[in-house]
């Protein structure tokens, strides 16, 4: 026989001679033993049983019993493969050992799903970065960029957190919309000290003396319309 053979090397009940004979395909088992002068004879697996790939087997293999409460068949018990049990979706079978499926866990507000939850294991969440943020609980949504405040033309209020969301106030009044302030002329200035140093006790000329030599001060930096 040739290198390729599929072929499985077994003893002749009778003879005690050595035989080289082909294997059964996946699905079928030996129904009757190969002999000097006949072939091996393959025959189907009977229902509930199976053989996965090519074999020497003189019996199928027998199925798993049907799938209990709380899983469902991923696969059925065919001739050519056995019955798979799984969890439900958004389930998973818990590791301490035993038949139970557990709901994934939610991933809660400040949080975010770092990993998707499957048959094998839980979702596993993940803090929210600096300016991200999530309000609800889940086990597949990932957080969420603040809301920028200042591009869109509002004041910022209250800064978010991982669990909340910037608060923006009424739109924030741009430079355009201020009215330029008119400096003081000479003669404004004067007026305005005398009519301040007027007002004000003694006691208070000294102070208020310095804040209009300031004020003057600051006016003057200013050109003139």
């Amino acid at each position: 026989m040739g290198n390729n053979c599929h072929c499985k090397t077994t003893i002749n009940r009778d003879s005690g001679t050595q035989l080289v004979c082909d294997k059964c395909p996946a699905g079928t088992y030996v129904s009757v033993h190969c002999s000097p002068t006949t072939v091996r004879e393959c025959s189907p697996c009977p229902s509930g049983t199976f053989t996965r790939g090519e074999n020497g087997v003189q019996q199928c293999h027998r199925c798993r019993a049907p799938c209990p409460a709380g899983f469902i068949e991923k696969a059925p018990c065919m001739a050519t493969q056995d019955r798979v049990c799984t969890c439900p979706p958004n389930t998973f079978l818990l590791k301490s050992g035993g038949l139970e499926c557990k709901p994934h866990s939610l991933c809660p507000p400040g949080t975010r799903v770092k990993r998707r939850g499957n048959e094998k294991e839980d979702v596993l969440c993940k803090p929210c970065t600096k300016g991200t943020f999530s309000q609800v609980e889940s086990s597949a949504m990932s957080c969420r960029n603040h809301t920028d405040c200042k591009a869109l033309a509002r004041l910022l209020l209250t800064p978010g957190t991982r669990q909340t969301d910037n608060v923006c106030g009424p739109p924030s009044a741009t430079l355009s919309s201020v009215p330029p302030t008119t400096p003081l002329g000479p003669a404004q200035a004067v007026f305005v000290q005398e009519t301040m140093m007027s007002s004000v006790s003694p006691s208070l000329n000294g102070s208020v003396f310095l804040f209009l030599i300031l004020l003057l001060y600051l006016s003057s930096q200013q050109p003139f319309n």
